[in-house]
């Protein structure tokens, strides 16, 4: 038990932690179990065979900032962990990080503040998230699983997310994953866009309070045309209000999912408002659905009046 700002505190240096078992570690006041700090160092944090369980910290569990930070996470498990704040919260100016064969199970994250129940990532980012297993973990937050943000139009997002699995998960907006770059601009930049892979998951069983079932978009950036999703399953998600399994705020051209693989994509049973619904935009226009008279109607005051059928329409239309 501690009330140190971290229980184990690593500044300035590369670090190699490999083969270490954790239990039962309270950390106490805005406490975290590891802290990492490079300032204006570039280093390498690399995490191998950790296995950590029943752990309680009032800060985040892991904690990682400074000028530019290397990030390997291979081969761990982070079980039962309750935290004030995401599991791993990176806020360097620039990540590259790599997390692969790790798994991440019954994990809560308690500010409803911070987002991200397991993992939460700004600024820059290279982001590299292959082979994990992500289950019952919850955010009182956005984002059960991930929470990417504060990625405006001058910063970068890598973003490559391929054979995981997101199950049984729950955060207030994106039960999995919740993306929002806080770009508030819709100016099209030829210079900037973002790269997005996502193949090969499983999305089962996620649930979002409000928006986005297994994952909610809101970006203002391109997407670039090297982007794709194809081969992952979204079943039996569900949301409160609307996606049941996502749910983007943009047009095509900004949506994290690329619409013309879509057909390689599996939805199934996906629910919004117990009501059968797989994805779902904010609405974009309006579809006027009354035949209109070509020669026109003549209008007499007083006793006459006209009656429309107008749809709210969603951007995302197959």
């Amino acid at each position: 038990m501690t009330n140190a700002k971290a229980l184990l505190h690593f500044m300035y240096k590369d670090i190699y932690l490999h083969h270490i078992e954790i239990n039962n570690v309270k950390c106490l006041g805005e406490s975290s179990l590891f802290l990492f700090e490079s300032e204006n160092n570039e280093i390498t944090i690399d995490i191998n065979n950790i296995n950590v369980n029943n752990c309680i910290t009032n800060g985040s569990f892991i904690k990682i900032h400074g000028q530019h930070n290397n990030i390997i996470i291979n081969d761990s498990n982070l079980t039962n962990i309750l935290s004030y704040g995401p599991i791993i919260d990176i806020t360097s100016n620039t990540t590259s990080i790599t997390i692969s064969n790790s798994k991440f199970d019954g994990n809560k994250n308690r500010n409803k503040y911070k987002c991200g129940g397991c993992m939460h990532f700004n600024n820059d980012l290279n982001i590299n998230i292959v082979n994990n297993t992500f289950s019952n973990n919850i955010s009182d937050s956005n984002g059960g699983v991930i929470c990417i943000d504060s990625i405006d139009n001058t910063l970068n997002l890598d973003l490559n997310l391929t054979s995981n699995t997101f199950e049984k998960n729950e955060g207030v907006n994106g039960g999995a994953i919740y993306i929002n770059d806080n770009n508030n601009s819709l100016e099209k930049r030829n210079d900037r866009s973002y790269i997005m892979i996502i193949n090969d998951n499983i999305f089962k069983e996620n649930k979002a309070e409000n928006y986005g079932g297994a994952l909610y978009s809101r970006i203002n950036t391109t997407i670039s045309s090297i982007s794709h999703s194809k081969n992952n399953i979204f079943k039996h998600n569900k949301s409160g209000i609307l996606g049941g399994a996502i749910y983007s705020q943009n047009s095509r051209e900004y949506n994290i999912l690329d619409l013309q693989y879509n057909n390689e994509n599996v939805f199934k049973d996906n629910t919004a408002n117990d009501i059968i619904n797989d994805y779902t935009s904010k609405p974009a226009y309006i579809s006027l659905n009354t035949t209109i008279n070509t020669w026109g109607n003549r209008i007499t005051s007083g006793n006459f009046y006209l009656c429309y059928l107008f749809f709210m329409m969603n951007m995302i239309i197959l």
